[in-house]
């Protein structure tokens, strides 16, 4: 599987593409949570795109935000919440946070058994 990097862009693309090429990613993932979100490949060289595939990916706010996502992004990212991990998302990101104070015999995460059992490839 081929390295790759992602990111989330504020018009700084190019930037990035640059960045990512020079550490020898073949692949870069631009993040957003704007569902409008189109990348400027018009302003890049063609030189460069053949280079390094670029990729776009939505991160979910809300569950009514998935089918919307699946259609006009390459990957779906979601926080770690029970109804994400219920879903067909790509990547969920965020388990190692939550807003819980730690108890004392462990540290609390949004990531549980009831999840990881989800989450576990078939």
């Amino acid at each position: 599987m081929a390295d790759f990097d992602v990111v989330i862009p504020d018009k700084n693309e190019e930037e990035f593409i640059a960045l990512a090429m020079q550490l020898g990613y073949g692949k870069i993932v631009f993040l957003t949570g704007n569902m409008t979100y189109k990348h400027p490949f018009n302003t890049l060289a063609k030189t460069t795109l053949k280079d390094i595939k670029i990729y776009t990916a939505f991160i979910l706010s809300s569950v009514n935000q998935y089918n919307a996502a699946r259609k006009n992004f390459d990957y779906v990212f979601a926080p770690a919440a029970r109804e994400f991990f219920e879903m067909n998302v790509d990547y969920i990101i965020d388990a190692e946070s939550i807003h819980k104070k730690d108890s004392f015999h462990y540290k609390n995460t949004a990531l549980n058994q009831v999840h990881a059992e989800l989450a576990k490839i078939p």
